[in-house]
């Protein structure tokens, strides 16, 4: 039973294991897969930050860490539609050892409604985080329809965690679905109620969860850093590194004095005296904060037992703090005041919408600005879209009309394209 499965896992082992790839060939497959990626067509963006540079370190990462036990495989044949599971979580290292560690429970409990079947097929939980596998399948009696996952206690009240969830897209009658609720607070409930909502129709599945206590009984590993690194004159402080189960979480603080925003890491990573390499969060939550408070995410090593651990990066995106603003006259679409190397341009202003394009150079996607403001500094923002073609990016930013004064329409750029460079390791353990 569930032979497809052990033979996927055992399969990946084989081919895997043979391979014996140092840290110095990740940074040689990243500048690969830059070169080749300016010399190709490019491809739809996805809804997440994703490089190439990034997506060389996961290919290559994994590459050197999965390993399977027969345990293991014992424990994946017991599970009912496992062999999806694995396919969802290929992407992060930390879920797959997770899994390898028999760190998840199985529920195997369905409801049904109005020609729907869902099933919750197993989660995996720590004290941060919990991330649930179901699957939905039927006819639905409307043609557009969503699910909405949430979590409460069991007396009623809901959970206060941030949410990541796909779309149910029915074509071929089912859809293998997952939802990742972040925690706001350190979580140790041993039971829990998954409401699934089913909109239009305003009907909600519920689900009870027994969670293992196991998984919130100190599990976590603390490393306290303090680290200053200075790069391009611009000092990065790195506080403290935690790894739980499913993920590890890095503080930073930017020093206020520095001349440049700094906005996010391209390709910060945690690497063993192996080689083996842990890098960012593919699919879901990749960091938190405002201002020079920052909380990066990585894939966890939680399970792993390294003799040394080491801290590298070498690319941060950065824009001189005098040019973070975007100022534009609603009446004409003049820009009137933004960065000066013309990334930003054919900028435009219609009744309802602020649109401009971006140039890049790479397969990246930027959410450049997430503010607008009338003159007098009020907040007038609702929402944006963007375009991809080519080497193109075009932004559709929303306003509110009825919030405008007299003065321009002011824009905080929250990402950029321009980047500070310095090859930087050090050790954490």
């Amino acid at each position: 039973m569930y032979e497809k499965e052990e033979k996927k896992l055992r399969t990946i082992k084989q081919n895997y294991d043979e391979l014996d790839i140092p840290v110095e060939r990740l940074d040689n497959a990243i500048q690969l897969g830059m070169t080749k990626a300016r010399q190709t067509a490019r491809h739809k963006w996805k809804p997440w930050l994703i490089s190439v540079s990034m997506a060389a370190i996961l290919i290559l990462s994994l590459l050197t860490a999965i390993r399977v036990s027969p345990a293991v495989a014992s424990y994946v044949s017991i599970l009912p539609g496992m062999e999806k599971i694995i396919e969802r979580i290929s992407t992060d290292k930390g879920l797959i050892d997770a899994v390898n560690h028999n760190y998840i429970q199985e529920v195997g409990v369905t409801d049904e409604y109005e020609g729907l079947k869902v099933t919750v097929d197993s989660l995996i939980v720590d004290e941060q985080q919990m991330k649930v596998f179901y699957s939905v399948e039927g006819t639905p009696k409307k043609d557009e329809f969503q699910i909405i996952p949430s979590l409460q206690t069991l007396d009623g009240n809901d959970l206060e965690a941030s949410t990541t969830f796909a779309d149910a897209n029915l074509e071929g009658g089912k859809a293998e679905l997952e939802a990742t609720f972040y925690f706001n607070e350190p979580h140790r409930e041993k039971e829990l109620k998954l409401l699934l909502t089913l909109n239009p129709q305003k009907h909600t599945f519920m689900f009870p969860l027994k969670l293992d206590p196991v998984a919130y009984e100190k599990q976590k590993k603390s490393y306290p850093v303090n680290k200053t690194v200075e790069v391009e004159g611009q000092k990065i402080t790195f506080k403290n590194i935690t790894t739980y189960p499913l993920r590890t979480v890095i503080e930073v603080e930017f020093d206020p004095d520095n001349t440049k925003k700094l906005f996010t890491f391209e390709d910060l990573r945690i690497v063993n005296e192996q080689g083996a390499v842990w890098s960012g969060i593919k699919n879901g939550i990749t960091a938190l904060g405002e201002n020079d408070k920052r909380t990066f995410y990585l894939e966890s090593n939680y399970f792993q037992e390294p003799e040394h651990l080491y801290l590298t990066f070498t690319t941060i995106r950065a824009l001189d703090k005098d040019q973070l603003l975007i100022k534009i006259d609603p009446k004409t679409g003049e820009l009137l005041q933004g960065p000066r190397d013309h990334v930003i341009y054919d900028v435009r202003v219609n009744k309802s919408e602020v649109i401009y394009k971006v140039n890049m150079d790479s397969e990246l996607r930027y959410e450049l600005t997430s503010r607008i403001q009338n003159a007098k500094g009020e907040d007038i923002y609702g929402g944006s879209t963007s375009t991809h073609y080519s080497e193109v990016q075009e932004v559709f930013v929303r306003y509110d009309r009825k919030k405008l004064v007299p003065g321009p329409v002011i824009l905080e750029i929250s990402d950029y394209p321009t980047v500070i460079k310095k090859n930087v390791k050090f050790k954490i353990k």
